[in-house]
């Protein structure tokens, strides 16, 4: 399984499909403050499928996996030594079956992708956004539904862009990115709800991720209705499937 180490080498693979491809193209060249460990590709003069394990810190590391077809796939995961734990983040969902063929798979987690063109984002400044400070990472670590590690919740605020909204001083709703440049994290207080804090906070952050030349994206659960109509209702689209899946 080559080792790619010339990123141009991948790249008319990434282009088509770039929105799909966004995590991936952000890692190789670390846009969102990380960058990938390696990237692997099925052949070097011809790449028809890319793996890349990310090099986010603090127990975040993560594999993604783009193809365009099953046969690619099937070729550079067969290369896989069988005690790599892999574990695929932001991947199309159509590769899940793909992978499953190869490996046991302990999980899988369905997500919609979602982007946005910087012209279709929707206005909105009813609230006075701020930035998250390193001093609000206990709290947004505390009440991250996910589960984050302290630590990593810290290089994100320092290393990403971040939009916050305060009441009284106490941080009461906020959004960030991850290390693959998704917007991401975004969370309003319960007893603040219903007055377009969420809102405020999207079209902020998108804004700031704008600002540092990176395109807008994140993934959303497709259980998540209400996720789905704010983003929805902001501008971004709805591009394709995605999984987290793999081996614990």
């Amino acid at each position: 399984m080559p080792i790619c180490h010339d990123p141009a080498l991948v790249r008319p693979l990434l282009l088509t499909d770039e929105p799909g491809t966004r995590s991936i193209y952000n890692f190789i060249h670390g846009r969102a403050g990380a960058r990938a460990r390696w990237v692997r590709v099925d052949d070097l003069a011809n790449p028809r499928a890319v793996i890349i394990r990310s090099g986010a810190r603090f127990r975040n590391r993560r594999h993604y996996i783009y193809a365009t077809s099953d046969r690619a796939t099937e070729t550079l995961l067969a290369e896989i030594p069988r005690d790599w734990q892999l574990m695929f983040a932001a991947s199309p969902s159509r590769l899940v079956k793909v992978v499953r063929k190869l490996r046991k798979l302990d999980f899988v987690r369905h997500n919609y992708l979602y982007v946005l063109e910087p012209e279709n984002l929707v206005t909105y400044r009813g609230h006075r956004v701020e930035t998250v400070h390193p001093e609000d990472a206990p709290q947004i670590a505390r009440l991250w539904a996910n589960g984050r590690q302290l630590n990593y919740v810290r290089w994100r605020i320092n290393a990403g862009p971040s939009a916050a909204i305060r009441r009284h001083g106490s941080l009461v709703a906020w959004g960030m990115t991850h290390a693959d440049g998704s917007m991401a994290m975004l969370r309003v207080l319960e007893e603040y709800r219903g007055q377009g804090l969420a809102r405020a906070i999207t079209y902020a952050l998108a804004k700031r991720v704008i600002a540092r030349g990176l395109r807008p994206f994140l993934h959303i659960h497709r259980g998540n209705q209400a996720s789905i109509s704010l983003c929805e209702s902001m501008g971004f689209t709805r591009h394709s499937a995605c999984a987290w899946f793999g081996q614990r």
